[in-house]
């Protein structure tokens, strides 16, 4: 009697979507047979929600409900309807991961390539899902392995993002083109890179992936590898036939990228293979001025052993550009000369380095201060000495017209005692 009174009351809804939310979670599998049963065809067929679109086999379908999905497609509900949002049961089932509905859906006769109104395939979502046994059956099925979603993206753009090497290797088989690349210019190529996945870089590359290839910022594969601090891809790629010296949108170069990432190994690799010391960024600076401005300013721990490591690191790095020729008397577009910026920054170990290889003790910039100035006003007796050493004019004046011996207390001792 419970069951009938139950039964009755779902009957007499008007809101066939309200049966079926009733049905789908009603605890007797018994009665939900009989209700479907009992529904007209056309109700079954027909009836979708007005706030969504969805139809009862929609929304079974989005609440993995397997056996009432099975139940309805039996009783001739459209395994290709969608809703408002452009789903069918297909892309539903896939978005879920559901491989018992996609399989059932795919042998009743569903649509393997339709698309929602993101541009989404059930191919695409299944990658998305890294469900290889559903990527594999859908491209048995026909699904195609190059349509875009409205980003750009297609199923192989997907999965190199996930890092997923079995359906990248399967959809490049099935003829995924592997230079394809989204709205922001990224290629599968780069996604390997950023992943430092160098087996999916390597088979990308064997299938004619471009090594050259730029986004929208002009970023390369080799530029990501560098920034990733991937020594084996960045070989790989250079042996390839990656330009070494190719700028992004912002100016920088492999080499930047690695000499900004503290990477002396790839430092020494790309200069070893032609790349230019000597190209400056968008902001005028070299790598050498760069690496001046920044060094050790990154340090914020206080752990001894990692701000000596680093410290050691980026001054091999200045050793290595310096001993490789760069210029030392280089200016970027304030004027400032590595020299200065060192001077500035109070680095003593960095100024004693740049004098030694020759740089110019009285070079000023666009403010008018020279390296002797700024170590005056650091208090840097040792800079200072060195300076003067060097043939640094102790006479030049400041913008306001005094000359560093006023206002330099201790200074002004050092160069009346000593000289």
């Amino acid at each position: 009697m419970k069951h009938r009174t139950t039964h009755l009351l779902l009957v007499k809804c008007t809101n066939i979507l309200f049966f079926m939310v009733n049905v789908a979670f009603s605890r007797s599998k018994h009665i939900n047979k009989v209700c479907i049963r009992d529904q007209r065809h056309q109700d079954i067929q027909e009836y979708k929600s007005e706030r969504d679109g969805d139809t009862p086999l929609l929304w079974l379908c989005k609440h993995d409900n397997n056996d009432i999905v099975q139940l309805l497609i039996e009783k001739g509900a459209d395994v290709n309807v969608s809703n408002k949002n452009g789903e069918t049961p297909l892309i539903i089932s896939c978005e879920n991961n559901n491989s018992d509905i996609v399989r059932l859906l795919i042998e009743k006769g569903a649509d393997v390539n339709v698309s929602n109104k993101k541009g989404e395939t059930p191919l695409m979502l299944s990658c998305e899902n890294n469900n290889s046994d559903i990527v594999r059956l859908l491209i048995e099925k026909g699904a195609d392995v190059n349509v875009a979603n409205k980003n750009g993206e297609i199923p192989l753009l997907i999965s190199c993002h996930n890092n997923n090497s079995d359906n990248i290797q399967l959809l490049i088989e099935k003829g995924a083109d592997v230079n394809v690349a989204n709205k922001d210019g990224v290629t599968p190529l780069m996604f390997s890179c950023q992943n430092n996945n160098s087996d999916n870089v390597r088979l990308l590359i064997e299938k004619g992936a471009d090594v050259n290839v730029a986004n929208k910022y002009g970023v390369t594969p080799l530029m990501f590898s560098c920034q990733n601090n991937n020594s084996d891809i960045v070989r790989l790629l250079i042996e390839k036939g990656a330009d070494v010296n190719v700028a992004n949108k912002y100016g920088r170069t492999p080499l930047m990228f690695s000499g900004h990432n503290n990477n002396s190994d790839n430092v020494r690799l790309l200069i070893e293979k032609g790349a230019d010391i000597h190209k400056s960024d968008g902001k005028g600076d070299t790598l050498l001025l760069w690496l001046c401005k920044h060094y050790n300013s990154d340090i914020v721990r206080s752990d001894g052993d990692r701000v000596n490591r680093l410290k050691h690191y980026n001054s091999g790095i200045l050793q290595l550009l310096i001993e490789k020729g760069a210029d030392v008397n280089v200016a970027n577009k304030d004027g400032k000369t590595p020299l200065l910026i060192s001077c500035e920054n109070n680095k003593s170990d960095i100024v004693r380095l740049l004098i030694e290889r020759g740089a110019d003790a009285n070079k000023s910039d666009g403010d008018g201060d020279t390296p002797f100035m700024w170590s005056c006003k650091h208090d840097n007796s040792d800079i200072v000495r060195l300076l003067i050493e060097k043939g640094a004019d102790i006479n030049k004046s400041e913008r306001d017209g005094d000359t560093l011996c006023c206002g330099y207390v201790n200074i002004t001792t050092l160069l009346l005692s000593d000289y």
